[in-house]
């Protein structure tokens, strides 16, 4: 298998997902919601795994490219090595600010013209589905895991202060649905989810067009299992330095998005803003 192809597995196997047989796409996206797991796991366990024959293995890593499972596996592993190398990637990061007179300037001007690449690539027109879809949303849920939890809670905390019923899915797993199981056909999901495929988020999607709710994806991978469950897809680079997981650009997508939504809501949201004031008023709250 070249190199090339190596580089682009992931990308690969998402681009032939469509065309896979039935148990090729269980495969698919097992490798790519598991893919350190995958890594270090014989062809017998994961076959067991996931379901299929040891021969089903052998033909889909023979369908990407490689010689068979044994070099499909090797390929993980060595990947999983250098990913592991962070530090590596750290001591890159601070060379290059060391080069720089102003940390500020090099860091946040990269942030400026990430921000200025949003700008160009979001559509418009799906921008303002989106805002038009929670606005008309009896429930939002929201979702982020980790640091993807930081545009989630401004996001959370504003749409609560005009009045909407905001429920934050606080955990995947088990625990996934513990709120969302109430989700219905009215309700909007919103999901923030950076660099890889969730499968957390694929579930809580399908459950979403289960209920005839409406589901939108905040990312920067457009070519996964879980963006083909979502209704709408908002996609951009989250921007530089990625060992940090800066979530500055997601953050201001997210109150963006917020802007666009009270526009739809127009005079409902300033009710329940006043309605706040003359609460805190009432209480001596300045």
């Amino acid at each position: 298998m070249s190199g090339e192809i190596r580089r682009d597995l992931e990308q690969l196997i998402r681009d032939k997902r469509p065309d896979l047989t039935k148990s090729h796409r269980a495969v698919a996206d097992y490798v790519l919601s598991r893919t350190d797991d995958v890594a270090f796991l014989s062809i017998t366990e994961l076959a067991n795994r996931i379901g299929v024959s040891e021969a089903t293995l052998v033909r889909f890593a023979k369908e990407l490219g490689f010689s068979g499972y044994p070099d499909l596996k090797d390929y993980l592993q060595k990947r999983l090595k250098e990913r592991v190398a962070s530090s590596r990637k750290i001591e890159s990061i601070m060379s290059e600010l060391q080069e720089t007179e102003s940390t500020v300037k090099h860091v946040l001007g990269n942030q400026i013209i990430h921000l200025d690449n949003v700008i160009k690539l979001v559509s418009d027109e799906d921008f303002d589905s989106c805002a038009q879809w929670i606005a008309n949303a009896g429930s939002i849920f929201l979702y982020g895991d980790g640091v993807a939890s930081v545009p989630v809670d401004s996001m959370a905390f504003w749409l609560t202060r005009f009045g909407m019923k905001v429920v934050k899915i606080e955990h995947g797993g088990r625990r996934l649905f513990d709120g969302a199981y109430m989700m219905e056909y009215d309700d909007a999901v919103v999901v923030f989810a950076f660099g890889r495929d969730y499968s957390d988020v694929s579930m809580l999607f399908d459950w979403t067009r289960r209920q005839s709710a409406k589901a939108i994806l905040i990312t920067d991978v457009p070519y996964t299992r879980m963006a083909s469950l979502a209704d709408k897809v908002i996609v951009f680079e989250r921007g530089p330095m990625d060992i940090f997981s800066s979530m500055a650009i997601p953050v201001a997508v997210a109150d963006a998005l917020v802007v666009a939504v009270t526009k739809h809501k127009g005079e409902r949201a300033l009710e329940a803003v006043r309605r706040l004031e003359d609460i805190r008023d009432r209480y001596g709250f300045l």
